[in-house]
This record gives structure tokens, sequence and C-alpha cells, in this order.
């Protein structure tokens, strides 16, 4: 068995500099929340510095691919229960809203709508939507991130993509 030989500064530094913000969109459409993004990158980039550092890693960009993927569904869980109870003390603060909405409010809405189609698709579904359709990487990039062959991938996207152009034409109908 060889020894592992941490992944050298710069060579890190170098995957942080092409890969923080692909990563960071991906890891966002999980969670709609850019602070809580951008920690799980920095996260999952220390992940791959110390993993470095106990075994050696074969495709560093998949491993921060989905140890980034992991970190953002275990966040949403927690954020999801803390939000739950945010939002009912905020109601319980306000009483009654009124009907005057601004376009703000308006943008917010249509984020909103979008974050719950998104959200209703199955995790490997939405898994492969998001590394497909907000990076720039092929079908087999992703297919090694995930540990799934490239025609799974394939048929997952149009999937996805599928369920939710209908969710999107039931809303506006």
């Amino acid at each position: 068995m060889a020894l592992a030989t941490p992944l050298p500064r710069r060579e890190l530094e170098d995957l942080y500099l092409a890969l923080e913000k692909p990563v960071y969109n991906v890891v966002y459409r999980w969670l709609w929340h850019r602070e809580e993004a951008m920690e799980v990158v920095q996260e999952a980039f220390l992940k791959l510095w110390q993993k470095s550092h106990s075994q050696t890693i074969d495709d560093p960009r998949a491993y921060l691919y989905r140890t980034a993927i992991n970190l953002a569904k275990n966040r949403q869980r927690t954020l999801r229960v803390r939000n739950l109870f945010a939002t009912r003390e905020w109601m319980m603060r306000q009483g009654t809203t009124d009907d005057g909405r601004s376009a703000d409010d308006d943008l917010e809405q249509r984020l909103d709508n979008m974050r719950v189609h998104i959200e209703k698709l199955p995790s490997k579904l939405r898994e492969v939507v998001t590394l497909s359709e907000l990076t720039d990487m092929s079908y087999a990039d992703v297919a090694k991130i995930l540990k799934i062959k490239a025609g799974t991938v394939a048929s997952r996207r149009h999937r996805a993509l599928a369920r939710l152009r209908k969710s999107l034409e039931d809303d506006h109908a």
C-alpha cells in the first residue's frame, strides 16, 4: 500500500481558482442561500485538503463535487428545520400582510417558485440536473462524480428536465 501524499498546496489553489464558482453554483441550487452555499464550498475544499493527507485521491475534482453535494444535502436538512420555526415565528409577529408587492417581492416570489420546482425532484435527478446544467461538465464528468454510467446521466437529466417542464406548465395552467 502506497503512502498518501498530501495534495500540493499549489494544486489545491489551482483547483480552488478553477472550481470555486462552478461548485458554488451547484451548491447554491441545493440550498438557495448564498452564505450557506459559500460555507459548504469552503468546507468541501477543506475536506479535500484533509482527506489528501490520509488517502490518495485519484480525482480531486470528482471528490470535491461529490463532497460538496453531500454537504449541501446535510445542510439543507438542517435549514429546513431552522426555517420552519423561523417562518412560524415571523408570521406570528407580523400578524397580517398587505397585498402591495414591490418588484423585489415579485422577483423573490419567482425565485422561490423555481426553487420549489427543483426541490421537488428526487435527489438522483436533482444531482444530475444541477451538475449538468450549472457547470460545463460533460456527461462523463458527471458520471464520474456520481459514480454512475454516462448513459444514466443522460436519462436522468432528460427525466429531470421533463419533470421540471411539466411542473412549470402545470403551475401556469
